[in-house]
């Protein structure tokens, strides 16, 4: 009968030890997922804040362009000869809008073409004239 009670307490203690690292285990689960929850947020907070930097950017980019169409600058893209492009303003241009885009700089220079089709492109427009055989552009 001894042996049945000494192993009776002995299993009672295992268990009640199981038991016991169990709930610590969960309490260090428990902290683990505030401190994942407490990184999230501060992850949403850093994404809002670059996302309102984005906005006021964009919107200033906006505002920059609104000027541009009342600067003087003609053609498809006024833009270029007052800002800094960016990958994204790009992005959604083709290889020949690209080209363009580059040489309608020197267009408003009154660059002179040798390449036919940039000469034909450039002869359609109105505001277009063709002056210079060498154009600087600082």
């Amino acid at each position: 009968m001894k042996n049945f009670e000494l192993n009776h307490i002995i299993l009672n203690t295992v268990v009640f030890a199981f038991l016991l690292s169990s709930c610590n285990d969960n309490k260090k689960s428990v902290s683990e997922n505030d401190k994942s929850i407490e990184l999230k947020q501060k992850e949403l907070v850093l994404k809002e804040s670059e996302l309102a930097l984005r906005e006021k950017d964009l919107g200033n980019r906006n505002n920059v362009a609104a000027e541009n169409l009342n600067s003087g600058f003609k053609g498809s893209f006024p833009e270029v000869s007052l800002v800094g492009l960016t990958d994204e303003d790009l992005q959604n241009l083709d290889a020949l809008d690209i080209r363009m885009m580059r040489n309608e700089i020197s267009a408003r220079y009154g660059y002179v073409f040798k390449l036919p089709e940039l000469r034909e492109y450039f002869d359609r427009k109105e505001w277009y004239s063709p002056i210079y055989d060498y154009v600087t552009i600082c």
